[in-house]
């Protein structure tokens, strides 16, 4: 099947029934299709790939993989939306002649002051909105720790994170990421030598 949004799902019901799963990229199945994408179309595709000699399947992930693919999913989501949040802040000071470094730290230090100092020209509208921004801020910074939380105790009850977390510039973020990329050892092959 195709690996795509639910064959995880489908992929376990199906195996589940005595039958193996095995699932293909979409972008290697897509070589493949002849005519616009529809599901007659679609399965042609994924027949004429899956004969394919050198085909790569896609492996398949536990539930545990596929939650803490969620967090992270989640987490970037909250991360890019604090960053647009940011840019709109800077953007918008910089319509009055006040530039503030780029970052999250500078964004944090310098909002609340800038919004409070009544000598800076900014208008009583542009105070409100920059407030209600830096309160969206915070709101985003607490979500970001909120997933972080289980993303550690996973690191502490998982062993492969633990040993993924010895090598230098791996933490917790990258191990829970390996740990979910690649799986389980069983699904690659042995090296040919």
């Amino acid at each position: 099947m195709e690996a795509c949004a639910s064959s995880e799902y489908w992929a376990r019901i199906i195996e589940r029934l005595g039958h193996e799963v095995r699932r293909i990229h979409p972008r290697y199945v897509k070589a493949y299709l002849l005519g616009a994408k529809n599901d007659a179309n679609d399965a042609a595709a994924i027949c004429e790939a899956v004969q394919r000699p050198n085909m790569r399947f896609v492996p398949h992930k536990s539930p545990e993989q596929i939650d803490i693919q969620y967090i992270h999913s989640i987490r970037q989501g909250y991360v890019k939306s604090r960053t647009a949040l940011i840019n709109q802040a800077r953007g918008q000071l910089a319509e009055y002649g006040i530039v503030i470094r780029q970052g999250i730290c500078a964004a944090r230090n310098q909002l609340p002051a800038l919004i409070t100092d009544e000598e800076n020209g900014l208008s009583g509208l542009m105070r409100r909105n920059l407030a209600s921004l830096y309160e969206s801020l915070c709101f985003l910074d607490e979500r970001i720790l909120e997933q972080d939380k289980p993303l550690k105790s996973m690191v502490k009850e998982n062993e492969t994170c633990q040993r993924l977390m010895h090598a230098p510039g791996i933490g917790i973020m990258i191990a829970t990421l390996l740990l979910t990329i690649g799986g389980v050892a069983s699904n690659f092959k042995e090296p040919l030598i």
